[in-house]
């Protein structure tokens, strides 16, 4: 029985048999091959060891646990944009690793202008506007799309939808760019010092 977030030292004919999630909706299992003999010992004091609880991690998230957005190219495509963001909305069955439909909990999408472009650059994050409701690209999304682009959701915020799992509600909040570049920056301190903890971890003697 392994805890979550632990390194574990697996032996040949070792089988894995994951249970229920207690948090999100994907769980990620790294993997390096080591001669459990030769185990050096910098590494072997990092068998057994348990991450942080990720609240402790992790400081970039919204305090209200909203996904925050900027302003996509066709914004102006929404009649009422305030509604957007005012209402709650659900992931749906439709999602994957390109990304995820949204509806609404009226089931109706947003009152649009319109619902189509000339076919244009999307990145991770780019909320479509389509016929059928919004689609949120993640990170193995495509590269151009049709839709209107009306919002981005910031990059950081990108990871946390990703473990959203179907039917599970999510409020929209807007930032301004500088809010995003400073929650980009929160990121990357917080993964440098993740890095460096474990760095000196396995350092010292």
């Amino acid at each position: 029985d392994i805890g979550h977030a632990t390194i574990a030292l697996a032996q040949k004919g070792d089988r894995i048999t994951l249970g229920p999630p207690e948090y999100g909706f994907r769980t990620y299992l790294c993997l390096a091959p080591c001669d459990a003999q030769r185990l050096a010992e910098p590494q072997r004091r990092l068998v057994g060891r348990t991450l942080r609880p990720y609240r402790e991690i992790y400081h970039a998230g919204d305090p209200q646990r909203r996904i925050r957005l900027l302003r996509g190219p066709e914004w102006d495509a929404l009649e009422r944009p305030e509604s957007f963001l005012d209402q709650p909305w659900m992931t749906t069955l439709e999602m994957s690793a390109m990304g995820i439909r949204l509806r609404s909990l009226d089931g109706a999408p947003p009152p649009a202008r319109r619902t189509d472009i000339i076919s244009a650059p999307v990145h991770d994050g780019t909320i479509q506007l389509t016929p059928g409701g919004p689609i949120v690209l993640m990170r193995n999304r495509q590269t151009l799309g049709g839709y209107p682009r009306i919002y981005s959701v910031i990059g950081p915020d990108v990871d946390l939808l990703a473990q959203y799992a179907p039917h599970q509600a999510l409020h929209f909040r807007e930032v301004t760019i500088e809010h995003a570049l400073e929650c980009a920056a929160q990121k990357q301190r917080d993964l440098d010092a993740f890095r460096e903890e474990w760095t000196l971890d396995t350092e010292s003697g």
